[in-house]
């Protein structure tokens, strides 16, 4: 019997991340898993350096699909998963030798439909004590944790509830659920799906294992010059408040929530658009679109009630205070 199946889109991934995230999976101290990876239309060797592992384990299964994103990719590996449990790997990450051995022996003790384990980054050579506490969450836990996933603030030391990563998931959960991944959102889909995660979860346990490591390198793109970041976050934006509307009936907490997140937005808007490098406007017609754009109603909410104390970060608390304030013309310094 299969116990956990792993499902990891690639997309045009550096050879050795891509080998070193594989290699974490087929040394895994727990056998019974299968391994799925799914190659999104890639245009280099990804495709291929897969074709080559599923050679050499037999519980690595490679689908090739034209490239639609890492939505449909996580999407068919639930699909033609058969385990018992669902983990994501991003293709260049990878888990320590027993993460799936560990999670696995304690989800199963609980029944969870969501288990949540720690990460560590991979600059970070430090062997992190592993106190190995585990706990199950109360109903009006797994809201907050819902509502931190909105926010974008972490209330788990170690953990990034908002990511499908760094979590086992019950496929009969996810199934039963119609919990997939949206192919319409380009960024955060994540979030949404974790969102509807834990909106529909019952019981969600908590492991204080780092067993997932994140690999921080030079080859993101999550700081370059992106001109349609408006347009993909204000569809994310706009998910999550018909979400509390139909879910919550517009529960002040989840409202502040939201409000908090939004801030979140706008901030990516300022450092992917407004001051990106790669932004040619002036400085007049960058400010005169920003004045625009926060006029509509979400950003004007958000901006009047976002609680200070919980937007994370010292330059995002400065920039709602500029904006509360209307000095526009100080932005550029805290951007730059």
């Amino acid at each position: 019997m299969i116990k956990i199946s792993i499902v990891i889109p690639v997309y045009n991934i550096n050879p050795l991340y891509l080998s070193k995230c594989i290699d974490s999976l087929i040394s895994q101290t727990l056998k019974e898993i299968q391994i799925i990876l799914v190659n999104d239309g890639s245009s280099d060797s990804s495709g291929a350096v897969c074709d080559k592992y599923s050679k050499i384990d037999k519980r690595i299964e490679v689908i090739h699909q034209k490239n639609q994103g890492v939505s449909v990719a996580r999407n068919n590996g639930i699909l033609n998963s058969k385990g018992e449990y669902i983990m994501f790997v991003d293709a260049d990450d990878w888990i320590e030798f027993n993460a799936c051995e560990i999670v696995y022996s304690y989800v199963k003790k609980t029944f969870s439909d969501i288990l949540i384990f720690g990460f560590k980054f991979s600059v970070n050579e430090k062997n992190i004590y592993n106190k190995m506490k585990f706990s199950n969450f109360k109903k009006s836990e797994i809201t907050k944790l819902e509502r931190s996933v909105i926010s974008q603030r972490e209330i788990l030391k170690n953990t990034c509830v908002g990511s499908p990563w760094g979590k086992v998931f019950k496929k009969s959960f996810l199934v039963e659920n119609n919990l997939f991944f949206d192919s319409r959102l380009i960024k955060s889909q994540d979030r949404i799906f974790m969102m509807n995660a834990l909106c529909r979860s019952r019981n969600v346990s908590h492991l204080d294992f780092i067993g997932y490591i994140y690999n921080l390198n030079n080859d993101s793109i999550c700081k370059k010059f992106n001109p349609k970041i408006i347009n993909y976050l204000e569809l994310v934006s706009d998910e999550m408040y018909e979400h509390i509307k139909k879910s919550h009936f517009k529960s002040k907490n989840f409202l502040d929530s939201y409000y908090v997140g939004v801030i979140s937005f706008i901030y990516e808007y300022m450092k992917l658009f407004f001051y990106n490098s790669g932004n040619k406007m002036n400085i007049e017609e960058r400010t005169e679109f920003l004045k625009k754009l926060l006029k509509k109603e979400v950003y004007i909410n958000s901006i009047k009630y976002a609680d200070l104390f919980n937007v994370t970060g010292k330059r995002k608390k400065l920039m709602l205070l500029i904006l509360r304030f209307n000095k526009y013309e100080l932005l550029e310094k805290i951007f730059k």
